[in-house]
């Protein structure tokens, strides 16, 4: 048996792996079906949230970024049918709960 077959066909493989995301597969007997996962990882955000915040990036002299937005939150609004609804982003940029990938002061 080669080293790219899986020894338990049910067992989760890494299919692509970058520092914010991971997505796996595995091959459901049960179901015959293959399943695929993506996992998140939220530190590279807050990291560059934080950096963001220490020494902000002007994009113009008038306007600077409000947030870091994870992948998790933009597939989040994409799944729940929100990503092109400027009232939803101002509701979670505003969201105490989201506060430390904020990258500047005041409301949105």
């Amino acid at each position: 048996m080669g080293q790219d077959r899986l020894t338990d066909p049910g067992e989760w493989r890494v299919m692509k792996e970058t520092p914010t995301k991971r997505i796996l597969m595995r091959y459901d007997r049960m179901t015959d079906e293959v399943v695929f996962c993506e996992e998140y990882f939220e530190e590279p955000h807050l990291e560059a949230a934080r950096h963001q915040r220490e020494k902000p990036t002007l994009i113009s002299p008038d306007f600077k970024p409000l947030a870091v937005i994870p992948e998790s939150v933009q597939a989040t609004a994409l799944r729940d049918g929100w990503f092109n609804d400027k009232d939803a982003w101002r509701k979670w940029a505003n969201n105490a709960d989201y506060s430390r990938l904020r990258t500047s002061d005041g409301k949105a």
